[in-house]
């Protein structure tokens, strides 16, 4: 037993049935096997449309679901089932946080978001003035450059 790494009683089962059990279970019967004939004779027929075809079998009675039908469906054709491609990234519009977050960091933005930036910027034009007057604070505290806050501040006082 201890060789074998099985319980005591699996082997005494095992010795007493005259063979190891095989694990392997019978064919599986699925939802939609009475199904099959009806499916053959319509795709016969010419019907392509598998969603159609399954509400076809819930009126007479399939209560299982779409994709089942689909890949009984595909599987009588020969080849995996069709399904609508997945719909593109969808832009949404940035928040107000994520908007200043994109004017005020550079380099590349996506297509999208760049497109915004320029009609956002082509609304408003201040916001033009507003980044070049940031951009210019990011440098003087980045060099801690005491003289040229003071000539930055004049004339960002004086707009006001």
């Amino acid at each position: 037993m201890r060789e074998t790494g099985l319980s005591r009683n699996a082997v005494r089962h095992w010795l007493r049935a005259g063979t190891a059990p095989t694990w392997h279970k019978g064919e599986r019967a699925w939802i939609i096997d009475p199904f099959v004939s009806y499916l053959v004779r319509r795709l016969d027929e010419g019907e392509r449309n598998a969603t159609r075809l399954w509400r076809e079998l819930q009126a007479s009675g399939f209560w299982g679901g779409v994709m089942r039908v689909r890949l009984c469906v595909a599987a009588l054709r020969g080849g995996p089932p069709r399904m609508r491609s997945a719909p593109g990234p969808v832009w949404r519009r940035p928040s107000p946080r994520r908007t200043a977050r994109l004017l005020l960091t550079g380099g590349e933005h996506g297509e999208l978001d760049g497109r915004f930036l320029d009609a956002l910027v082509a609304a408003f034009p201040e916001i033009e003035r507003a980044l070049a007057e940031v951009k210019a604070f990011t440098v003087i505290v980045r060099e801690q450059d005491q003289a040229g806050f003071g000539a930055w501040l004049d004339p960002v006082a004086m707009a006001r």
